[in-house]
């Protein structure tokens, strides 16, 4: 059904984060050292590296139009990134708990889930993001 087009070692240690470029099917990981490196399977070496936090990436986003990554850490810190040039990080927030996922919807609205809790954002990437505009208690 399917078959394996590449194999590499990333020679960064365990991987426990991984994320699809959903606009040019770049794969995005990231790792304990808070580097997140893009593969593709047509090269051996990543094709970009960028030191997002300085503790371990706990997730990463793409949005669909594949210009913004978000990336999350241990260090309740959430950053927001320009795919195109790896310049950034554009926004930077400081969250009041680890965030363990990050998801962007075709609209670009950003949701954040920390434990039971799962906060939307509207205009996160290009724009500071006082408040959250939905918040929701699992249980």
């Amino acid at each position: 059904i399917g078959k394996m087009v590449a194999n590499f070692n990333t020679h960064k240690g365990r991987l426990r984060v991984m994320a699809q470029n959903p606009y040019n099917a770049i794969i995005c990981l990231g790792h304990s050292q808070g580097v997140v490196t893009m593969w593709s399977p047509n090269i051996q070496t990543p094709i970009a590296q960028i030191l997002c936090h300085k503790q371990p990436i706990t997730s990463i986003a793409v949005d669909p139009k594949g210009i913004h990554m978000i990336t999350s850490s241990v260090d309740k810190s959430v950053r927001v990134w320009d795919v195109r040039n790896l310049n950034g990080p554009l926004q930077d927030y400081r969250m009041r708990s680890v965030v363990s996922d990050v998801a962007v919807s075709q609209q670009g609205v950003v949701a954040t889930a920390s434990g039971n809790i799962v906060e939307t954002y509207r205009d996160f990437c290009l724009k500071t993001a006082e408040k959250p505009y939905l918040k929701h208690k699992l249980w």
